[in-house]
């Protein structure tokens, strides 16, 4: 908006000036609640994974860390 407002692109002031009027929100929240640092989905997927094998080995963890 304010580029339009000039009639040209805004310069690395110009940017901060924007930022610093309208500053992004704090957080972005997806509507699950986070307990201990995860997300419900999350901790019940490793809630099954420990159930099944407390000691899971490197390439097991690599696959519960893409499926959480």
């Amino acid at each position: 908006e304010a580029e339009k407002l000039r009639g040209r692109p805004l310069g690395a002031v110009g940017k901060y000036r924007v930022r610093r009027k309208f500053p992004l929100p704090r957080t972005i929240w997806d509507g699950e609640e986070t307990s201990y640092c995860f997300k419900e989905k999350s901790r019940g997927v490793l809630r099954e994974w420990y159930t099944h094998n407390p000691y899971p080995s490197p390439r097991e963890k690599r696959e519960l860390a893409e499926a959480t």
